[in-house]
């Protein structure tokens, strides 16, 4: 905790270390639950890295099958799927419900370049209602195919749908205005990871727009959680973030978007838990 308040990293990534295009990256979940640990984060939204093909997508998914499995009050998996796979999609989609994931992300840039306000992503979000999961979307105002306007066209689609927008474009020159661009599509969330380090624009002025609908998101390892706690003491000591602003941000809004139970959380100082026992 921080503060006494319940933490929630809404975008992180667990995997063994290796070579990646941004270079030597990587943390195992051990490692991810010690590196939360000494930051007072509670929770987290953890995904391994996307791949290709169904099948080597299968193989890095169990990695975060494997930490929900043992940390159920740790972790909330979600998979990584593109419409390019066709029903194979579906399938996949299926498959990790049954083991417990909570939602999917879709990196167009990484997994076929595919627009994302396709209608070939209809069917997938369409069983993501079924199944009451959360959609969340790389967005990047640079791009031809997930910038924050066809992510919203997607969102618009699909009211029943939850869509947390990943990294409020990840261009300073935006930042600014996506919260009030967001505003009047409610099922539309956004993260602060990988986010530029404008703390009045990140944590502060969302507030005024979407204070229900701003999840803190670190995007680690790739970046730092301990950065994005600064950026949002920075809020708080210069820009005005109230105490009841930042309960919101750090844990409250996601709190009621996954429907956790917070109490357990603030009953116990919470550590590194021994793994679940899933002894029959």
């Amino acid at each position: 905790m921080i503060d006494g308040m319940f933490v929630f990293d809404a975008h992180s990534h667990i995997y063994p270390p290796r070579q990646t295009v941004w270079g030597w990256l990587g943390q195992t979940y051990e490692d991810w639950l010690k590196r939360m640990q000494r930051n007072g984060i509670d929770m987290a939204q953890v995904m391994a890295l996307y791949e290709l093909t169904p099948e080597a997508q299968r193989v890095t998914d169990d990695q975060t099958w494997e930490a929900i499995k043992r940390y159920p009050d740790r972790f909330i998996g979600f998979m990584w799927n593109t419409p390019l796979w066709g029903a194979r999609a579906l399938e996949e989609m299926r498959y990790r419900a049954d083991c417990g994931f909570r939602g999917m992300k879709l990196y167009s840039p990484g997994q076929g370049n595919y627009p994302v306000d396709s209608p070939l992503v209809d069917p997938l979000i369409d069983l993501a209602e079924k199944l009451n999961w959360v959609v969340m979307i790389h967005t990047d105002i640079d791009s031809k195919v997930c910038n924050p306007h066809l992510a919203v066209r997607l969102a618009k689609r699909h009211p029943n749908v939850a869509f947390i927008l990943a990294h409020m474009g990840m261009n300073s020159d935006v930042t600014y205005f996506i919260p009030d661009y967001v505003k009047d599509v409610s099922n539309v969330y956004l993260d602060t990871s990988d986010t530029p380090g404008l703390a009045q624009a990140v944590y502060k002025a969302p507030m005024e727009a979407i204070p229900d609908r701003l999840l803190f998101g670190s995007d680690a390892p790739t970046l730092s959680p301990e950065v994005e706690i600064r950026k949002l003491e920075v809020a708080e000591e210069l820009y005005g973030l109230t105490k009841g602003e930042k309960r919101k941000i750090l844990g409250e809004n996601a709190a009621r978007l996954f429907k956790i139970d917070t109490s357990k959380y603030h009953a116990r100082k919470v550590g590194v838990d021994k793994p679940a026992d899933h002894r029959s």
